[in-house]
């Protein structure tokens, strides 16, 4: 499976690619390499962010859902027990 980015997204992604060789790399590339380098990180790098991601959105889920009983039932019969404390 390979990570799609919106093609919206690509220009500003490779300006960020550009801007951060000039800046922290001191190298000017232009767009085709920009392009290169956003395809690589897509193919090589995303799937393991991506699965990252999904093992937290499953961890944080299964916690949600063992939390549900504690935060969506009431007592069954409450009302013999309430009325005993009066």
């Amino acid at each position: 499976m390979s990570i799609k980015i919106d093609k919206s997204l690509h220009p500003q992604l490779q300006h960020a690619i550009q801007r951060y060789c000039q800046e922290e790399l001191d190298t000017d590339i232009g767009e085709l390499q920009a392009t290169l380098v956003l395809d690589f990180v897509l193919r090589e790098i995303g799937p393991h962010i991506y699965n990252q991601a999904i093992r937290d959105a499953q961890n944080h889920l299964a916690q949600q859902v063992e939390s549900l009983p504690e935060h969506c039932f009431e007592v069954a019969t409450g009302y013999w027990n309430k009325k005993a404390q009066r």
